[in-house]
């Protein structure tokens, strides 16, 4: 029996009916044992320490919010709760050991309007100056 030598996709000789080198055959093979699973399970968009952390923090919101009026337009009632220092971390060490998140450390929140915290995240400067939210080292505009 003649074998041809043929060359294989990759470029490396082959001998044999496939027309593929060892390496190649090698992987054929395993792929064709990977099965794509059929209904494949999406990445959740929270986790689940996150998801019980918003659930605090909803709870509390609601019963936080109630009665009262808007710390920059104080005709206007509250309907926002503006996280002076951020959402994310810890204010001080007091917190951390009480594992209390600057999501839901009610010290650092503040009542408002719709139409104040858009002003509030549009202009942070002015915020900043009129004591409605804290310096952070993350914001550009004061990063000199």
């Amino acid at each position: 029996m003649i074998r041809a030598i043929l060359n294989c996709d990759c470029g490396n000789r082959c001998e044999g009916t496939t027309g593929k080198c060892s390496s190649c055959n090698r992987l054929d093979r395993k792929a064709a044992s990977l099965r794509m699973p059929t209904d494949p399970k999406p990445v959740n968009k929270v986790s689940e320490s996150q998801s019980k952390l918003l659930g605090r923090y909803n709870k509390r919101r609601k019963v936080w919010i109630v009665g009262k009026r808007c710390a920059v337009h104080h005709e206007l009632p509250a309907e926002d709760v503006h996280h002076r220092m951020g959402r994310v971390g810890y204010a001080d060490e007091w917190a951390r050991r009480n594992e209390i998140p600057l999501l839901i450390d009610e010290r650092y929140w503040l009542p408002v309007s719709r139409i104040a915290h858009d002003k509030i995240e549009k202009e942070p400067r002015w915020a900043w100056e009129n004591q409605y939210s804290f310096k952070r080292i993350t914001d550009p505009i004061f990063r000199k």
